[in-house]
């Protein structure tokens, strides 16, 4: 789990929203369309035959893992996913340390 203590861009923050000024507006109704035609040509069955695996910079982490069932809400299997490796736990959370230069995080790793 991922905390942080600090806060300098709290989404409600003035100094948040500054951060979004000045950007090109969006075609939505391409936008509407394009997500329109991904939900009516989507298979679910994809989220059995492709698990969940960790990308880091755009590439997959090697998959070393089982596949593992995930589970909605109600506990109904709906998906497959590949956990992490200890070692690609830790390259994540190298990247979130360097990506949030200006906040103070607290990792909190919880390993069996």
């Amino acid at each position: 789990m991922l905390r942080t203590r600090v806060r300098r861009h709290h989404p409600f923050s003035s100094a948040y929203a500054a951060a979004f000024r000045h950007l090109p507006s969006g075609d939505t109704s391409a936008l509407r369309s394009a997500a329109v035609d991904y939900v009516d040509t989507f298979v679910p069955s994809t989220w059995h035959t492709s698990p969940i695996r960790t990308i880091l910079h755009g590439a997959l982490f090697d998959a070393t893992g089982d596949p593992e069932p995930t589970t909605d809400a109600f506990g109904k299997v709906n998906g497959m996913q590949i956990l992490s490796t200890p070692t690609h736990v830790d390259t994540v959370i190298g990247h979130a340390r360097q990506c949030c230069l200006t906040t103070e995080i607290i990792l909190i790793s919880t390993r069996l």
